[in-house]
């Protein structure tokens, strides 16, 4: 098989993003007596933007008579049915830990924000009350909400509308390839399943500048060969690991997230792995983006030879 880059575009992701989730499903419905009001509630949810694109959690609750939302996307699929489970989610603002204390029961979160530090921690039980599932029904169309104003972007003009222009294309392209669509991301003839992480924003990746000799914290915690490459260096059929980087991001092929880019990204981390299929290696490359906060959200995408 002929191996090359496909580039497709943002655009044709977006248009397909809106109608997809117009078919969201409420999975199941938790409840906490020991989290803040804004967060009382979650819901899981089946968002239906690709069979393997994860369950969402959509945590709501009222603040001020307001409903408020938070949603995280995960990569596992019914993680709450075995008992010791673990998965992590993340938004734009923090991320979670969750373990399953028992199944389809109680699980605990604990949450985190800047440098790793620890906001809080919650138990939900499932709970099947009919005034929480319209709850649910009325949380879900404030994210139907946020996720148009998502999509109808066509420049992204705060940190918190790029990362979640980001994590709207974890969503669509989710952890198993299944679909021609467009994504907006590098995609590869043979690829199967991709890997998605994001961190939080820490200060110490904030002020850091990349050394050349490997002596910064960007370096210590992204570039995953021994030692920094010039992209022109790296052989074209070679073994092993290179990592590159560059502070004008090419990962995002165009769209909102393209033009974005200079104003929030500071730093694009290409780590490239050769992959033999055959008698030829395929160079694959994985995206780290180092926001201008100090957080960063990684792509990496595996291929199967035939």
């Amino acid at each position: 098989m002929a191996w090359f880059l496909r580039t497709l575009t943002l655009f044709a992701m977006l248009s397909f993003s809106l109608c997809a989730f117009s078919q969201v499903k409420i999975l199941s419905v938790w409840k906490s007596s020991d989290a803040s009001k804004d967060a009382e509630f979650f819901a899981l949810l089946d968002g239906k933007e690709s069979e393997y694109s994860g369950n969402k959690v959509l945590f709501f609750g009222k603040k001020d008579n307001q409903i408020k939302i938070r949603y995280f996307t995960l990569n596992a699929l019914n993680f709450y049915l075995n008992n010791g489970s673990r998965v992590k989610g993340f938004d734009e603002y923090g991320h979670f830990d969750a373990f399953v204390l028992k199944a389809r029961q109680i699980i605990n979160f604990r949450f985190y924000k800047e440098n790793g530090e620890e906001e809080s921690g919650a138990t939900y039980h499932r709970y099947s009350g009919k005034t929480a599932w319209q709850f649910a029904q009325n949380a879900v169309s404030v994210l139907k909400s946020r996720l148009s104003e998502i999509d109808a972007l066509s420049y992204p003009e705060s940190m918190t509308q790029f990362k979640r222009l980001l994590i709207r294309a974890k969503d669509l392209l989710g952890f198993i390839l299944e679909d021609e669509l467009g994504h907006g991301l590098p995609l590869y003839e043979g690829q199967t399943e991709q890997e998605w992480d994001a961190t939080m924003p820490d200060e110490a990746v904030r002020i850091a500048q990349i050394r050349m000799d490997g002596v910064d914290e960007i370096s210590a915690r992204f570039r995953e060969a021994n030692v920094w490459s010039r992209e022109e260096d790296i052989p074209s059929n070679a073994r092993g690991v290179y990592s590159y980087f560059t502070k004008k991001p090419r990962g995002f092929i165009e769209g909102p997230l393209k033009a974005g880019a200079s104003d929030f990204v500071k730093y694009e981390v290409v780590n490239a792995r050769f992959v033999s299929c055959g008698r030829s290696s395929i160079k694959v490359e994985g995206f780290t983006w180092i926001l201008k906060d100090g957080s960063s959200f990684s792509y990496s995408p595996f291929i199967e030879c035939e």
